[in-house]
């Protein structure tokens, strides 16, 4: 009698492996046949849920992002200020907190993306979903009187996304540099923008944007 396979979880295991090949051997050395040796699989197994390495690559970019959302979210749940989430936010987008192993695999597809449309599309896709993750705390807790922006709530999102980036490929590339504690005072000097008091906010820089 034929083994019953699960589609599901055998796509999640193809989908370790390439994240665990893109780790050791870097984005632009993964094959598929180093695929299937690193998860075990013959390359047939691999060809029958994907036509292509990009394919496969696009799919793991998809997993990863997708994990990345939900530790966000899972975090968000258990905080009750707005400052406190725009940290789980920041955290969870260099390698203090997320897994480093994830962070090495990040950086090799923002690599990929400056010759890859289609991945370019999805990191846009992805950065406007951090962006509106932003937005949502920025915005509750100028709502509430928690924070305080001198500028334009957009420059001020862009701006923690753009340092947060530099946190990235420091922390990655010079962890000596920056242990844990130096680590996580820089993810909080990042925020400083944020805590002004609510009276020095100006009036149109209050408004929330839509």
């Amino acid at each position: 009698m034929p083994k019953i396979v699960d589609h599901e979880v055998r796509k999640a295991e193809i989908t370790k492996a390439v994240l665990r090949s893109i780790g050791k051997e870097g984005l632009a050395n993964v094959t598929i046949r180093g695929i299937a040796r690193e998860g075990g699989f013959s390359s047939g197994t691999l060809a029958h849920y994907f036509n292509s390495k990009e394919e496969l690559i696009n799919f793991a970019f998809d997993e990863i992002s997708k994990k990345a959302f939900l530790r966000i979210e899972s975090r968000v749940a258990e905080y009750q200020t707005a400052l406190e989430k725009i940290r789980a936010v920041i955290e969870e987008l260099t390698p203090q907190v997320s897994d480093e192993h994830d962070a090495v695999i990040s950086v090799s597809f923002w690599a990929a993306a400056r010759q890859d449309e289609k991945l370019r599309r999805k990191f846009h896709d992805v950065y406007e979903n951090f962006r509106s993750h932003l937005r949502d705390y920025i915005g509750e807790g100028l709502s509430s009187g928690e924070l305080g922006i001198e500028g334009q709530l957009e420059d001020e999102i862009d701006f923690i996304v753009a340092v947060t980036d530099g946190l990235l490929v420091s922390f990655l590339l010079d962890p000596d540099r920056f242990p844990a504690q130096r680590s996580q005072w820089l993810v909080t000097a990042a925020m400083s923008r944020l805590t002004y008091a609510a009276p020095m906010i100006r009036g149109a820089s209050v408004a929330v944007e839509s």
